[in-house]
């Protein structure tokens, strides 16, 4: 029989697509929470793009994002993953004209502070089929990928097959997700863990995929639960709040000897923005900005450029003005040597009272050659091509 990611985790399943109760989807996620307090939601569903090609520009921020920004910010231990879609090479037209490119800006969701989940294959190559960036806003998307060709899966009338698509991936990381929440709630006595800093968790220790750094076809990478959840034991982590103007008080961190690499980011759930905005207005309201100081020498976050026909280009460090996660990387050459380095967190727009914001940051030491997969005793299919996961060889 199939595992799954998290087998001994309890799962709440509603009326798909159909709403005979009346209620929305986020509703039933609020009672969901309410009732039998869940801290996540899987959700495999969504526009079908290509039908809609014509209503391109009209994919804006619609009331279920709204609702769904309202539900992260009223409970910030509910951790949303969709699947990012299953439309690339639709609208080729629309894309184009919008993004001087085809393929790209196919994504229907606009909520502000969930996780989307692009597709790759065994080998961790992009599918011909999962959805990319960016948001009609220029915010990037997907967050991050997982294995969502030839997965391993349930038949609706019992047995199992092999399926692709983005909503294979969404479980994948959704059940990761579910082991990720328990470790931390077993090292802080049963406290939950915050959306936000789930979110920069995992994307934060994503095995970067695709062009360097973050882009519009894998987000952050592929997801790495065994990084991330050495980040959580570690504790390289840390939460704060910030008004308008404020700077906060700079968090210094110590690097190892030996350090390769160093990854820092910042998360925060926009608040909810109810106002119906145009195709390619930003819908955040607050915009916070990461820095991370070695020495003399400030490093700023990567930021993608979304101007038409420079979306493939690969992300600049600068001020970013458009999304509610940043990171800053620093390889062993920008490292130069030192022994800390300096977080630092800027309020550069708060419209209302304090923004709660998480940062994380993972170390990339030198490691001796290890198998990471498959483990002793690890029960394998005669037959089937497997891809073995190796660490610290070059």
């Amino acid at each position: 029989l199939g595992r799954g990611m998290a087998p001994r985790a309890e799962a709440y399943t509603w009326n798909f697509n159909i709403n005979s109760n009346g209620l929305s989807m986020q509703e039933e996620m609020d009672i969901s929470q309410y009732k039998y307090g869940i801290t996540l939601t899987q959700n495999s569903y969504g526009r079908y793009i290509a039908q809609i090609c014509s209503l391109y520009k009209e994919l804006i921020n619609q009331q279920s994002d709204y609702e769904l920004d309202i539900l992260t910010n009223e409970i910030p231990t509910l951790t949303h993953v969709f699947s990012a879609g299953n439309d690339q090479g639709a609208c080729f037209t629309a894309t184009e004209e919008a993004w001087g490119v085809i393929n790209y800006g196919l994504s229907s969701r606009r909520a502000k502070n969930i996780i989307n989940v692009g597709a790759v294959d065994e080998q961790g190559r992009m599918t011909s089929f999962s959805s990319w960036g960016p948001q009609d806003d220029g915010r990037v998307f997907p967050t991050i990928c997982a294995k969502g060709q030839a997965v391993y899966s349930v038949q609706a009338l019992g047995g199992y097959t092999r399926e692709n698509g983005t909503s294979m991936a969404c479980p994948t990381v959704t059940g990761h997700l579910a082991l990720l929440q328990e470790r931390y709630k077993q090292i802080h006595n049963g406290e939950e863990i915050r959306n936000d800093l789930l979110r920069a968790i995992v994307a934060n220790t994503a095995d970067d995929a695709g062009r360097q750094h973050v882009d519009f076809q894998f987000g952050y990478g592929i997801m790495n639960a065994e990084h991330a959840v050495v980040a959580i034991e570690k504790k390289w982590w840390y939460t704060d709040k910030i008004s308008n103007g404020e700077t906060a008080k700079p968090v210094k961190i110590n690097v190892p000897v030996g350090t390769k690499s160093l990854r820092v980011m910042m998360a925060w759930n926009d608040p909810p923005a109810q106002k119906l905005y145009k195709y390619g207005e930003s819908i955040m309201l607050n915009d916070l900005d990461l820095e991370v100081k070695v020495g003399n020498k400030t490093f700023l976050p990567w930021v993608l450029n979304t101007e038409k026909g420079k979306v493939e280009e690969v992300a600049t460090r600068k001020p970013d003005r458009l999304n509610n996660m940043e990171q800053v990387t620093l390889d062993l050459s920008e490292l130069n040597g030192v022994t800390e380095v300096e977080i630092l967190v800027k309020g550069q727009r708060v419209v209302n009272g304090l923004q709660p914001y998480a940062v994380t940051y993972y170390l990339e030491e030198d490691k001796n050659p290890r198998i990471v997969w498959p483990n002793a005793g690890d029960v394998l299919e005669p037959g089937t091509l497997y891809r073995a996961i190796l660490e610290g060889i070059t």
